[in-house]
């Protein structure tokens, strides 16, 4: 098995003021892929206003080949969350 790590951040829709919110994105695949091809991918997630589950489900539904997808969130009040699909 083959893990790719990424840092993103998205604004969070829950809260009045701009709220940055930061994930990490684990990928991972028994294939081959190159990287540079994966992070031009998240880049339409990256400063948008949305919750993790959408992140984690569009990352999902954009990758070409067989993967699992995980992201794991950093949010306000120290709290985290993760959401593996």
């Amino acid at each position: 098995m083959i893990e790719h790590s990424f840092l993103i951040h998205a604004i969070c829709p829950f809260v009045e003021h701009r709220q940055w919110d930061y994930y990490t994105v684990r990928i991972r695949t028994s294939e081959t892929v190159d990287v540079h091809k994966l992070e031009s991918k998240l880049n339409f997630v990256r400063g948008v206003k949305a919750v993790q589950e959408w992140i984690a489900e569009t990352i999902k539904r954009e990758m070409w080949f067989e993967c699992e997808v995980e992201v794991h969130g950093a949010h306000s009040q120290n709290s985290t969350t993760r959401v593996i699909v």
